[in-house]
């Protein structure tokens, strides 16, 4: 336990200088070395003492190390540092002017050698200023690291229609994305995470990229355990009624009951209630609905209001706030009269699950590459990676099969795997085969065979995905919400905390088995999409959307006990759509305020990255597409060339002019469209990115 006033022993893991820079040993943490790395956190400045007969060194191995105790702490220059300048470490401890982070701030000016003061101020990024990249470099880092082979990134697309489905043969940001990387000849490790309920979701088109991660309200055909977001559940478990959600206590689970007996108890949004059947968890939300009576108030309710629970007991208390990382409500004392609390579905009652004493064959494949996707190249050793739950009652498990092209099995000999593990915890799945020829590979955990080999109950499975162990890149799309305003957008995320914790996890263990850190990018974009119910996009809504989707990101981080320096961010306005820079409502969201407001939030929030994609295409560059501007100074649309817009009337049975999207990607059954504007914004986004890192 601490005591006040005191810090703890510290040893040192090697020779270390007066005055240096010392971050916790890889094995003790109390056993100290050198740090000498920008990314490195430093745990603590050695005071200037030197160890008995010996005027050199502070500590050799073994020898106690005594840290500066305060804010304030004296360095040793590296090179030249002036009042002000950021700072981090390097050779030998001592610190230089820092490009990425910074962990102190000059409070003299030094050369190399010197001694002199510094304020500690934590680990900070400096803000860039634009004109087309502003606030942290952390994910510019990232993409360098990629793009050098260095390390790995995985990227996951939010927003509105333009992030993209290939469910539907709608291109977007997220093949785009996945487009550029390929283009660049950056290494693709592998393919998106994708709900076991996806009834295989790939896309209908030859092109590189499958089906995204979507996340929906859970309301409807999703509370009844379709977690794809379309409306009919998963063929797989439907047929015979076996399924149905997989609670925490490893049984089946309805949805979760109105809470009764509500009482508030303090003045900062805390309430008791009757004991629940299922659960309360922090990240679900509580919808509060009905007219107000009885004693006590909530300042902020309206008739309904959906607020999210940000503390609770499991069953009898729960503390609320308006939004995910908020501050609690206000409310007085008192026993409410006439209202309705509904609990959200818990995202751990969304796996598929096959009861215990039912079994299943097989009827649907639950992933596919085609032949030209980067994981199906000759010679590749690829997994086939399953999520699943573990039970403690015997006799469950699934019976995982690849296929080729050609249906032929690529598993030899069949087997089964139990889900028989400690009580209701997560576990994984692997199994590997070498491509070979060009062909396609679909697979599934449903396979049909001898008795054996079925899929029994209990049984629970979370995820899917084929990834091979190299470092690289992988894209997943969280949400494809056509037609979604910002707000509207942070909502449906915000109300999905446990949900992305999940994938989350699964992105980051499947990125360290495959060689890299565990690096996460969340890329968002919205603003177009204004409706009278929305009404138009503003800077103030835009700006809290963008933080409130941050701040649930960081928070199923910070829950998981990641460490923060491996999680970025990129958010984008919306692409332009007229000369004005108007939204979908016209005049009355004019997008060039919402940039603007975008930028400096970046600015004034030094974990958060935005790029200006208008710096990137602006709406002339857009309607000139793979053309050429005209001698009027007009893009001439009818002699060369096609825009990245959707749809432009110069190309014949396209239907009507549609710029709230770009191009890319299948239309119809057969044509693809002549330009791809969504990898043209993607390719210009990943140059900002590493011009700046």
């Amino acid at each position: 336990m601490g005591i006040a006033g005191h810090t703890p022993n510290f040893t040192a893991a090697g020779t270390i200088l007066p005055f240096s820079c010392v971050k916790a040993g890889t094995t003790d943490p109390f056993r100290v070395q050198v740090a000498t790395l920008e990314d490195e956190v430093v745990l603590g400045i050695t005071d200037g003492s030197t160890r008995a007969f010996d005027s050199t060194n502070h500590a050799v191995a073994g020898d106690p190390v005594v840290l500066q105790n305060s804010e304030f702490v004296q360095l040793r220059a590296g090179g030249t540092i002036a009042v002000g300048d950021g700072l981090r470490p390097t050779t030998n401890g001592a610190v230089i002017v820092a490009t990425a982070r910074i962990q102190f701030v000059a409070c003299d000016a030094a050369v190399s050698g010197e001694i002199f003061w510094a304020q500690r101020v934590g680990s900070v990024e400096p803000a860039m200023a634009g004109p087309v990249v502003y606030g942290s470099s952390r994910a510019s880092r990232f993409m360098a690291d990629l793009a050098s082979g260095t390390d790995s990134a995985d990227f996951i697309i939010i927003g509105d229609s333009n992030v993209g489905s290939a469910a539907f043969d709608f291109w977007g940001y997220f093949s785009g994305m996945s487009e550029t990387l390929f283009q660049r000849g950056y290494t693709n490790y592998g393919g998106p995470i994708s709900p076991a309920m996806n009834s295989r979701g790939s896309d209908n088109a030859p092109s590189f990229w499958r089906s995204s991660v979507n996340l929906f309200t859970p309301t409807g055909a999703l509370q009844s355990g379709n977690t794809s977001g379309g409306a009919t559940a998963y063929a797989g478990w439907s047929t015979n009624g076996n399924f149905t959600r997989y609670g925490s206590s490893g049984v089946p689970v309805s949805d979760p009951n109105n809470l009764t007996g509500v009482q508030i108890t303090s003045t900062n949004g805390e309430f008791l209630c009757n004991a629940t059947t299922i659960p309360i968890r922090v990240g679900q939300t509580l919808t509060i609905s009905g007219t107000f009576g009885g004693s006590g108030t909530i300042p902020s309710y309206t008739n309904p209001k959906t607020y999210q629970i940000i503390a609770t007991n499991g069953s009898t208390t729960f503390q609320l706030s308006e939004s995910v990382a908020g501050a609690p409500i206000a409310t007085t004392t008192g026993i409410p009269a006439g209202l309705t609390y509904k609990p959200s579905v818990d995202s751990r009652d969304d796996w598929a699950y096959l009861a215990t004493g039912s079994a299943q064959y097989f009827q649907t494949f639950g992933y596919e590459i085609r032949s030209n996707h980067p994981l199906a190249a000759t010679g590749q050793t690829v997994f086939w990676r399953i999520r699943y739950g573990t039970d403690p009652a015997t006799g469950g498990g699934f019976a995982p099969m690849v296929f080729n092209g050609s249906s032929a099995e690529q598993f030899s000999p069949r087997a089964f795997q139990s889900s028989l593990g400690p009580s209701y915890s997560y576990a994984a799945y692997e199994k590997s085969w070498v491509t070979s020829g060009t062909t396609s590979y679909r697979a599934t955990w449903s396979f049909v065979g001898p008795s054996g080999e079925q899929c029994k109950g209990p049984l629970a499975v979370h995820s899917v995905s084929m990834y091979r162990k190299v470092k690289g890149w992988s894209v997943h799309s969280h949400s494809y919400l056509g037609g979604f305003s910002s707000d509207a957008i942070a909502t449906v995320i915000g109300n999905n905390l446990d949900r992305i914790k999940l994938l989350l996890q699964e992105i980051r263990e499947r990125q360290i088995l495959a060689g890299g850190s565990g690096r996460v990018v969340v890329m968002y974009q919205f603003g177009v999409n204004a409706t009278t119910t929305s009404q138009p996009e503003t800077p103030t809504k835009w700006v809290q959307a963008a933080k409130d989707i941050w701040a649930t990101y960081k928070l199923a981080w910070k829950n998981l006990g990641y460490p923060e320096s491996d999680l970025a961010t990129v958010g984008w306005v919306s692409h332009q759509i007229d000369a004005q820079d108007n939204s979908s409502l016209g005049t009355g969201g004019n997008l060039a305020t919402v940039r603007a407001a975008a930028n400096q939030m970046a600015i004034d929030n030094p974990d958060m990255t935005v790029v200006d994609i208008k710096r990137l295409f602006n709406y002339n560059q857009l309607l000139m597409g793979t053309g050429e501007i005209g001698a009027t100074g007009v893009p001439a649309l009818s002699t060369v060339g096609k825009p990245y817009y959707q749809r432009i009337s110069n190309w014949p049975n396209a239907g009507s002019d549609f710029y709230q999207h770009l191009s890319g990607g299948l239309i119809g059954a057969t044509t693809w469209h002549p330009t791809d504007g969504y990898t043209a914004m993607m390719n210009g986004l990943v140059s900002a990115l590493l011009a700046s890192a």
